[in-house]
């Protein structure tokens, strides 16, 4: 019995360890995401992927532009991809790289931004509706503030 109590213990550890995202961390990023936008008076969308990419949460705020929803899940879908924020795609256009642009999967447009808990990647964040450069500022806040409240410690 001792042995399966440490089994146990064990496959409890093994799963609080990987810090699996529920709908209601998807949505608490969100709102703060949301509010984030108010306080600077931008109507955005919010696009949450998972780490397999696939689209975990969404929200439109009803002021938000139609063009901000493909945006947003396509910054989200990018940074996921390739684990980076999509400024960083932005930046090696900016260098010259023009090669960036036939990578596959790629969003040379800030707004889209990894999330990390406890060095972990859990999947990314994309933000459409404001200024790229105001999304992805709206994003990081986004996170900082999330991570703060969850005293996770994102790095983005």
């Amino acid at each position: 019995m001792n042995t399966l109590k440490q089994f146990i213990i064990l496959i409890c550890a093994s799963l609080l360890s990987l810090n699996l995202l529920a709908l209601i961390d998807y949505r608490s990023l969100a709102e703060i995401a949301l509010s984030e936008a108010s306080q600077r008076t931008k109507c955005i969308s919010v696009a949450i992927v998972s780490t397999d990419g696939q689209l975990s949460y969404f929200e439109r705020q009803d002021c938000a532009f139609l063009g901000s929803v493909k945006t947003s899940i396509q910054k989200a879908e990018s940074a996921n991809a390739f684990h980076r924020p999509t400024s960083d795609f932005v930046k090696a256009l900016k260098d010259g790289k023009l090669g960036i642009i036939g990578v596959n999967g790629v969003l040379a447009l800030e707004g889209g931004v990894p999330i990390t808990i406890n060095g972990n990647f859990m999947g990314a964040i994309g933000i459409g509706g404001a200024t790229s450069i105001e999304d992805e500022e709206i994003a990081k806040a986004a996170l900082q503030k999330w991570d703060g409240k969850n005293n996770n410690s994102s790095k983005n």
